[in-house]
């Protein structure tokens, strides 16, 4: 599924969670579980979700399992590229889960160029990649990942002779902005390099 923007920003939310007797336009009834389940899409570059050029987009309440992504830009679920004018694409999850995920190469999300990502009140576990950041890669020194509340657990990179593995979670080149966030038993399966099994960043703020 792609989000392209033209000339202005787009905004888009997604919201889950919601009860299944909801009917229409009757939002008000929530207690549901609103799942992504990827495990039947064909395995290729076309990651479930793919952002560029003025998104400003929310996802709440929803959990997205068993996606992947092959390639080197091959995201297991969200796939991040700024507009041509450098303008910054902008992914917001409340409250999400994420589970289970693959890749070839970057995490879960993978943000490339000029773009934020804001993570309030999310899992991360047993997301696996083979590069960087299991389950958020961040390559770039013009992105900004926002995390509050987070919790990132069994998360790992699993490549035995590749030395360019970085952050079994987390990689982010940019700034990393981590409140109040657990980590636990994140790993790099390597034998060619020992990096951090949690997080890498370029700075903190």
């Amino acid at each position: 599924m792609s989000w392209v923007g033209l000339d202005r920003k787009v905004n888009i939310k997604v919201l889950g969670g919601y009860s299944s007797s909801a009917k229409g336009t009757d939002l008000s009834k929530k207690g549901g579980e609103t799942i992504v389940d990827s495990k039947d899409i064909t395995k290729s570059t076309k990651r479930p979700f793919y952002l560029k050029d003025n998104i400003n987009i929310l996802f709440q309440d929803i959990t997205f399992k068993s996606g992947q992504g092959d390639g080197e830009h091959g995201a297991a679920t969200f796939f991040i590229l700024p507009a041509s004018n450098n303008t910054p694409s902008v992914l917001t999850c409340n409250n999400c889960k994420f589970i289970d995920n693959t890749s070839d190469s970057r995490g879960v999300i993978y943000q490339y160029g000029a773009g934020n990502v804001n993570l309030n009140d999310c899992e991360f576990v047993g997301n696996k990649a083979k590069g960087y950041g299991a389950s958020v890669a961040m390559l770039t020194a013009n992105g900004v990942l926002s995390a509050n509340r987070c919790k990132f657990s069994g998360n790992g990179l699993e490549n035995s002779s590749d030395n360019s593995c970085f952050g079994g979670a987390l990689f982010v080149e940019g700034t990393a902005r981590l409140k109040d966030c657990e980590f636990e038993a994140n790993y790099i399966k390597n034998s060619a390099v020992n990096k951090a099994a949690d997080a890498e960043a370029g700075t903190e703020g």
